[in-house]
């Protein structure tokens, strides 16, 4: 049996998502208090206003760095976007490392995809044998956006080389899948992600059992 594209999955202090390709809606699977799972259907969280605000600090950042070239200004601003970037980055690694409940789930989400696609028997021993770390994980885009960032400070720095910004903020999106350009989102995820135990993984496979479903 061909098995279904596994387009998103996502992962909360007690719930796992998937999302498959050609279904509108997901599956969440939740771990209630009693340690019963429950299962519901949900929607996928596209999130207009923040997609725009990142866009639109992405574009600020890029003129920014634009403008001190244009008008000659010290060169040590150039790099004052590279400085938000490693800011936003700490900040926001920092806050999901203190909330293990999801980094284990985080975890138990990555494990499980893996599984579904290399494997066929049903055993958690052999799903948390499978890595918790997966290049297609939004950490990875984060990871490689702020790459292709020090990448044209030190060009510049190094070898007073100026990087193109359509470069450093469009080829990412297209690379992020790729090591080692993608190595620092990689590496991030060491701190986002947690190894599973076997109650984790229960709820994302229950989730993806109920996903990928005809």
């Amino acid at each position: 049996m061909k098995k279904l594209k596994i387009t998103d999955g996502l992962a909360t202090s007690n719930s796992v998502k998937y999302f498959v390709d050609g279904k509108e809606k997901g599956i969440e699977a939740i771990r209630q208090e009693d340690g019963t799972i429950v299962t519901k259907e949900c929607d996928r969280t596209f999130d207009a206003k923040q997609i725009l605000v990142v866009l639109g600090g992405i574009t600020i950042l890029a003129l920014f760095k634009k403008c001190v070239l244009w008008f000659n200004l010290p060169l040590i601003l150039y790099h004052i976007p590279l400085v938000i970037w490693l800011a936003i980055s700490i900040k926001s690694i920092a806050s999901l490392y203190k909330k293990k409940e999801q980094r284990l789930y985080h975890g138990a989400e990555h494990k499980v995809y893996k599984w579904y696609k290399n494997d066929t028997s049903e055993n958690i021993q052999n799903i948390k044998n499978y890595t918790r770390i997966n290049r297609y994980c939004g950490s990875s885009i984060a990871g490689t956006m702020l790459t292709f960032q020090i990448i044209s400070s030190v060009c510049l720095i190094l070898f007073n080389i100026r990087v193109p910004e359509l470069l450093t903020n469009i080829l990412p999106l297209f690379l992020y899948k790729v090591i080692p350009f993608n190595a620092l989102g990689l590496f991030i995820q060491l701190f986002t992600t947690a190894n599973p135990t076997d109650q984790h993984i229960e709820v994302a496979l229950e989730a993806l059992k109920k996903a990928v479903q005809d």
